[in-house]
């Protein structure tokens, strides 16, 4: 009887918690924002709240940088980068850093590569010459070279046996085409077999430059103090002449197209419909997000509730928008039974008609809304959370107030809002389709859809 009186306690106190959150203010804490000698970009962020310091270095270095037939390139140098340098082994490198209880890290993306770090306050000059040290003196051993491009390409192999993955890399890469975001970020077996020593090499003297970096730093520390020491461990991280080719903006595919990729294997076909969309600093980013959580962005979502609930076809089924720098994609996932796929498919398409047609209750908006604001608050609780989003809001432009307004630039939206950014944005008619599936048992089925093209994993 205690146990249930505490449950029931414990409960109504996390109601309450959740109410006052929602009902307060957010306001994204005070940082400052400079540019050193090098033109680097520094964003620094005091919280004290945790003996922690976090620092996230982005770099316009992402995979729609990588050459054509070298993709994967971005990632491969991001994730050396860090795998050794003039005076220290990769070895040595993760020794000093687990002695302190720390983490490092780097990749890419699309748009950027990055290396991001979490050390003890205490620890925050290690840190900063970690990351000078990597930055300036990483040797990109032939050794380690050859070790990571065979890490990756068995990595790739094994995503061969997961239809998911498959299924969502062939859509990037059918809607796409010839656009750089096309580019798989990890590569393909043909493209990293492409790459050279000397293209990491070279990649890494082009776009691992201070001009186009934001470094930002959240923790337990003077702001003052830390920027003073930034400054001198990267003193020496000279800016380069080289100039950065503007990414080109994908158009929007008009008409339909279908990519089978064949796996004669799966009892399930797994589905990915979608289009070209907006980027992440569109203006209707809030209408946007709210519409997609009423049509298939929560476990209450419309395409849940009929594709899965209702009908019974499926055990998953989201909607959701990629949003990049110059461009963005609108995506329906899920996956059926083979006998069901084109059944699936025009229900999702009825959906997202009824959608567009008809438009939303007041009781969906309103949920959605609340739903959106429960789960902000969550992107705010960690230095590395934190410097996550300001360093987002730099990267991609936003209005330097977006944390303080996302509250009420939620409850902002209308009716009328979601009519009409459903009709600008959610297409039923304009789509492209790709299936990882059985085609002895689904492509005549399928046949009507668009122009049909085949492929293999």
């Amino acid at each position: 009887m205690k146990i249930f009186k505490l449950t029931i306690i414990v409960s109504l106190l996390l109601v309450v918690f959740s109410n006052l959150i929602l009902a307060s203010e957010i306001k994204l804490p005070p940082y400052q924002k400079s540019s050193l000698g090098n033109d680097l970009t520094l964003l620094v962020m005091e919280n004290k709240k945790l003996p922690l310091v976090n620092f996230r270095l982005v770099l316009k270095a992402g995979s729609v940088y990588d050459p054509l037939g070298k993709e994967g390139l971005a990632d491969l140098t991001a994730t050396l980068i860090r795998k050794g340098t003039k005076t220290k082994s990769f070895e040595q490198i993760s020794e000093e850093i687990e002695f302190v209880g720390g983490s490092l890290n780097s990749g890419a993306s699309p748009d950027y590569a990055f290396i991001s770090g979490e050390f003890l306050s205490k620890d925050v000059d290690l840190a900063l010459n970690l990351l000078s040290d990597i930055l300036l003196n990483s040797v990109f051993s032939q050794e380690e070279f050859e070790r990571e491009k065979e890490l990756t390409l068995a990595g790739l192999q094994e995503e061969k046996d997961d239809p998911s993955t498959i299924a969502t890399k062939a859509f990037y890469q059918f809607l796409f085409e010839k656009n750089p975001y096309s580019h798989p970020v990890s590569g393909t077996e043909t493209s990293l077999k492409n790459i050279t020593r000397e293209d990491v090499m070279n990649f890494y003297k082009k776009y691992f430059v201070p001009q186009y970096s934001i470094l930002t730093l959240v923790g337990d520390f003077s702001s003052q103090s830390v920027k003073q020491k930034v400054e001198n461990t990267l003193a020496n991280w000279q800016k380069s002449n080289s100039s950065l080719d503007k990414v080109p903006a994908p158009t929007k595919y008009k008409g339909r197209k279908l990519l089978i990729v064949e796996k004669p294997d799966v009892t399930q076909t797994q589905i990915r419909i979608g289009n070209i969309s907006v980027p992440r600093n569109n203006p209707d980013y809030f209408p946007v997000v709210v519409a997609n959580t009423i049509l298939g962005g929560g476990f209450s979502s419309r395409l849940v509730n009929e594709i899965r609930v209702n009908q019974g076809l499926t055990y998953g089924v989201s909607s959701r928008f990629n949003m990049f720098k110059e461009t963005g994609a609108y995506l329906i996932s899920t996956f059926t039974k083979n006998k069901t796929t084109r059944k699936t498919i025009d229900v999702a398409l009825e959906e997202v008609k009824k959608f567009r047609e008809k438009g939303v209750s007041p009781d969906e908006l309103a949920g959605a809304k609340n739903y959106l604001k429960g789960l902000f608050p969550s992107r705010l609780q960690t230095p590395e959370a934190l410097a996550s989003q300001i360093s987002d809001i730099e990267f991609y432009n936003l209005d330097s107030k977006y944390v303080d307004t996302y509250m009420q630039k939620i409850d902002a939206v209308t009716l009328d809002d979601i009519k009409r950014v459903a009709n600008k944005y959610f297409d039923y008619q304009d789509v492209v389709f790709v299936v990882v599936t059985n085609p002895k048992e689904t492509r005549k089925d399928l046949e009507g859809l668009g122009k049909i093209e085949m492929t293999k994993p």
